[in-house]
């Protein structure tokens, strides 16, 4: 089976503007709890295996996780300013937490975080997000 145009696309999309440092970053946009918008860039990890599910990584103390406890749907907006291209996805984003029990999730989950590069790890451990870090 093929994969959806938009995916096909996209694809096209990412592979032409690879050469951009920039190219891997969109901006999710969900609703707080409170019900005012929210809106972060963050960067593309592939797709999940065997599906046309997006993945990105996030530091579980954020505010995004709060807002997707919340309300799991969310929509994407990425631009490709060389090519002119724009894609505004549509979707409901799962959490795939320390305690999840769906197995196939869990692997991937692991899977992001062996790819996850040492400074990225650090983010992880460090300050909680929004607040000052340490002088160093």
């Amino acid at each position: 089976m093929s994969a959806p145009a938009w995916r096909q696309a996209l694809n096209k999309s990412l592979d032409s503007n690879k050469h951009l440092k920039y190219s891997q970053f969109f901006q999710l946009a969900t609703v707080r709890p409170d019900g005012r918008p929210s809106n972060r860039t963050v960067a593309f990890r592939g797709f999940l295996e065997k599906s046309d599910r997006l993945t990105f990584t996030t530091d579980t103390r954020t505010q995004k996780n709060k807002d997707v406890d919340h309300m799991h749907w969310a929509e994407i907006c990425w631009y490709f300013p060389d090519s002119r291209e724009q894609y505004r996805l549509l979707g409901q984003l799962t959490l795939i937490g320390e305690g999840s029990t769906d197995k196939e999730l869990s692997q991937e989950r692991l899977k992001a975080w062996k790819e996850c590069s040492e400074t990225n790890r650090k983010w992880f451990s460090g300050p909680d997000p929004g607040k000052p870090k340490a002088d160093t």
